[in-house]
């Protein structure tokens, strides 16, 4: 989950700062992929309204917190931003699916998830160093 939350924020920052379109890509068979989407630092399955990741059950725009809202996923940003105390991050993330391809594929068959990964209209940004919950002591 560590290597997807780092590809996201890499993405969202090159659409932030060079305007690029950018898309990331995530494949396997089907029943490997609905068992990763099935993971608690994922799907965040306890939170009410749950917050996954990246949303792969439709094509709504979502957004992904960085910020600790996702209770979940704070001891994996905390390592994650444990050599960036001073890099600028943003609050959050916007994602939108496409259909996966191809379409209902069996159990065993591969499939493939792509979501456009874009910056928030009225981005914030955070330093890990200025948050109680991402600051290395």
């Amino acid at each position: 989950m560590q290597s997807i939350i780092w590809d996201l924020i890499r993405l969202e920052l090159l659409a932030y700062h060079e305007y690029a379109r950018c898309f990331f890509l995530l494949g396997g068979k089907k029943a490997d992929l609905e068992k990763f989407f099935a993971q608690p630092t994922f799907s965040d399955a306890k939170s009410t309204p749950a917050r996954p990741v990246l949303r792969h059950d439709n094509n709504v725009r979502s957004r992904t917190n960085l910020v600790p809202i996702d209770k979940v996923r704070i001891p994996l940003l905390k390592a994650l931003f444990e050599d960036y105390q001073d890099q600028e991050f943003p609050h959050r993330i916007i994602s939108r699916r496409a259909a996966p391809f191809p379409d209902g594929p069996t159990r065993d068959s591969f499939q493939i998830y792509t979501w456009e990964i874009s910056s928030a209209g009225r981005r914030d940004a955070f330093r890990p160093r200025n948050s109680k919950h991402y600051v290395m002591s």
